[in-house]
């Protein structure tokens, strides 16, 4: 510390006449320049003061000394009314700005006046949450991160993608992932663990030039360093084109990092198809057999032929058929062979009867009948000695039926070789079927058995026949062998068969005014003088005409024959759809904020539009801006902007920005238009957050000073520049004086 006493009178006189100067610039610096005209000249203003208010309007106090938080715009000797001042809102720890109320508020930024102002701003409390990312020794593998939320709201975070590690879980002591934002002032720390990935995994995908999938995607796992292999498959239409540019190599080595491998296809080129129907009609043109449809690729060969169809001859080719052979083509073809009918021919058919033992060795010959197909044959049982009880073979057509086409029927008889016990004595039973004339219409069968034992017979169902009765005379149906033969009869009655119910068809067809079908044909079948009804369809693309001439009636009655019923739809034309465009013409500030609300028009493409340039009351109009369309053009298919910039004059009439204006101080804390910026991190109460690094601030909210310029002459420059010369002097003789 310096000493009066130990200076010299000179070196004292000199540093009095330095502080003097000094103290005389600092006086005139802080006198600004009064207009003439303004009567508050020289008035010290008011100070503008925050109020940090949560939102039930309770006040934000200081933890540290439990005061409310209120800042101040103040200056070093006081301000005067009509000087330029900015305040901002401080960042608070624990909460976050939600509003300010403008309604009862002074701006952020504006003049000085002698009664001051207060701006009321109101925060949410809220919490901190740190997530940190580190492996089973603690170590850390990516950047912690930072959340913050509204106090009690709830939040989730999940663990993050790190490349080669995998999550395992949270570690021991960490809080769970999943909870609320907490209003204190020590944030919660949640730890997620991971550990090393010791496999990699490849996966093969399959998409079309599109990126769209068409086949299942392909994984293989494997330690990480071993070689890995895909393959190219083959798959139906489509061809392989190319690997994905930013496809892996289709084999390689496994790493930490997944990889995909990704082959690009493209649909095999389309074949068309023609349709070949081959039909079969009678001189009436009836369909006497099934329609025969080949299909093939246009210009490749065709070839028909007539089939046999029993009862008829091959007459030729209808007169509207398609050639027999040819190629098919991109229109359906239709063949018709039509026929004559054959007269009848009786054809006859054949039973064979064989006999045989157990063993199936012939024992007798075989015996042969024949008859007009459709009429009755029956045959019988042979008695051959040293056999008896002959039976049915299993696959046996029936003892008693009807001739049929084709193949021979053969009935098989298999006889049991009779043993014929030295003392016991036999009776047989003989069970005969016939009808009321007395007639067999199915085989007789014969039971041997010990006399006096039981015997049992059966009623049977014989096709064609009802079971009447027991015959007169006839021996029980059930009861005991005797040293007689006994007979029971079963006698059966004609079933009588109940007339044949005739059908008719229509067919229902749906064309064109050309003939050509443009929907599925409908076929209903139906007795023979029953009504039918059919349906006046509704076909997209078309509009009903008329019943074709011709046609059978749309309502009537199945006849024998077949009839068809023609619907005839003409072509719906569709009238042309006129496009529109849209225009919107937009009315903004400088900074992008709105003016005016967007004003939209419409109208055909091609067809001129006009925009308004709009007045504002404290605006000026600027430009239209860079990216807009034109103020006026024509209407296109995409929708246009036309923007109006504009910029905001001050009171005297001027634009700012001009020389003299103060600049822009506002920090981070708080954006240019008032609004609240999110906070980073919790910074110290009371200080302006100018930079958002700087952790140490101040409490007194920044105000801006008016510029000295403005209100200062230039004595008090000279006088300063004069004392600080006089100082310096002085500073340097009294460390010459120490040395």
């Amino acid at each position: 510390m310096i000493k009066e006493k130990e200076l010299r009178p000179g070196n004292r006189w000199l540093i009095g006449v330095a502080v003097l100067f000094a103290a005389l610039a600092v006086l005139f610096s802080a006198i600004p320049v009064q207009a003439a005209d303004d009567p508050s000249a020289g008035t010290v203003a008011g100070p503008v003061i925050v109020h940090y208010l949560e939102e039930d309007v309770s006040p934000i106090t200081w933890e540290a000394s439990g005061a409310p938080l209120t800042s101040e715009a103040k200056y070093p000797n006081g301000q005067l009314v009509g000087q330029p001042y900015t305040v901002q809102v401080n960042l608070v720890p624990k909460y976050r700005l939600d509003r300010i109320d403008t309604a009862r508020s002074v701006p952020l930024k504006g003049t000085l006046t002698a009664a001051g102002g207060n701006i009321y701003a109101y925060f949410h409390r809220v919490g901190y949450v740190y997530t940190h990312y580190v492996d089973k020794t603690g170590a850390d593998l990516a950047t912690e991160e930072l959340h913050w939320g509204i106090a009690d709201t709830a939040y989730n975070f999940a663990p993050a993608d790190i490349p080669g590690y995998q999550y395992q879980g949270l570690r021991s002591d960490s809080p769970s992932n999943m909870g609320t934002y907490q209003f204190v002032l020590i944030p919660t720390h949640i730890y997620f663990v991971y550990a090393k990935v010791t496999t990699g995994t490849v996966t093969a995908h399959y998409v079309d030039e599109n990126g769209k999938a068409i086949h299942d995607p392909i994984a293989t796992t494997g330690t990480i360093g071993d070689p890995y292999t895909t393959a190219q498959l083959s798959i139906d239409g489509y061809n392989f084109q190319k690997m994905s540019a930013d496809s892996a190599a289709t084999s390689g080595q496994y790493t930490a990092d997944p990889q995909n491998v990704t082959y690009v296809y493209a649909p095999k080129p389309p074949v068309t198809q023609g349709t070949v129907v081959t039909s079969y009609v009678d001189e009436k043109g009836q369909t006497i057999h099934p329609d025969n449809t080949t299909t093939g690729q246009t210009g490749t060969a065709y070839t028909t032929a007539p089939v046999d169809i029993a009862g008829y001859t091959v007459a030729g080719l209808a007169p509207n058929s398609a050639a027999p052979a040819g190629q098919y083509t991109a229109g359906p073809l239709h063949v018709t062979y039509m026929y004559t009918t054959n007269a009848p021919v009786i054809q006859t058919g054949q039973v064979v009867t064989k006999y045989v033992n157990a063993n199936g060795q012939p024992l007798h010959a075989d015996t042969t009948s024949s008859g007009p197909v459709g009429t009755g044959y029956t045959t019988q049982p042979l008695a051959i000695a040293g056999y008896s009880n002959p039976q049915i073979a299993a696959g046996s057509a029936q003892p008693t039926g009807l001739y049929t086409v084709g193949a021979p029927l053969t009935v098989t008889y298999v006889y049991t070789k009779t043993v014929i016990p030295p003392v016991v004595q036999y009776g047989t039973v003989t069970t005969q079927y016939v009808d009321s004339q007395g007639n067999s219409i199915h085989a007789a069968a014969t039971a041997k058995g010990v006399v006096g034992t039981a015997y049992n017979t059966d009623q049977l169902t014989i096709p064609g026949y009802t079971f009447k009765q027991i015959a007169a005379g006839s021996a029980a149906t059930n009861g005991v062998f005797t040293n007689d033969s006994q007979t029971v009869t079963y006698v059966y009655e004609k079933t009588v068969t109940p007339p044949v119910v005739q059908y008719g068809t229509v067919t229902t067809k749906y064309v064109d005014a050309q003939g050509n079908s443009i929907h599925a044909v409908a076929t209903a079948q139906g007795v023979v003088g029953t009504a039918y009804n059919t349906d006046q369809l509704t076909i997209p693309g078309y509009t009903f005409k008329q019943i074709a001439a011709g046609s059978a009636a749309a309502n009537g009655v199945f006849t024998n024959g077949s009839q068809t019923v023609t619907y005839v739809y003409e072509k719906t034309v569709t009238p042309p759809v006129v496009q529109t465009g849209q225009v919107t013409a937009q009315y903004v500030d400088d900074q992008g904020n709105v003016l005016h609300h967007e004003i939209v028009t419409t109208g055909a493409v091609d067809s001129p539009y006009a925009t308004e340039q709009l007045t504002f009351a404290g605006y000026t109009f600027k430009q239209i801006a860079d990216h807009s369309a034109p103020a006026d053009g024509h209407y296109t298919q995409n929708a246009q902007t036309v923007t109006y910039v504009y910029t905001k004059t001050n009171q005297s009439g001027q634009t700012p920005g001009t020389a003299g204006q103060s600049g822009d101080h506002s920090g981070s804390g708080q954006t240019a238009g008032g609004q609240a910026a999110a906070p980073t991190q919790p910074i110290q109460p009371g200080a302006v957050a100018t930079p958002t690094n700087t952790k140490t601030m101040t409490r007194q909210s920044a105000a801006r000073l008016p510029q000295t310029g403005e209100a200062t002459g230039w004595a008090a420059v000279l006088l300063t520049l004069l004392g600080t010369l006089l100082l310096g002097g002085a500073v340097v003789s009294y460390r010459k004086l120490q040395d």
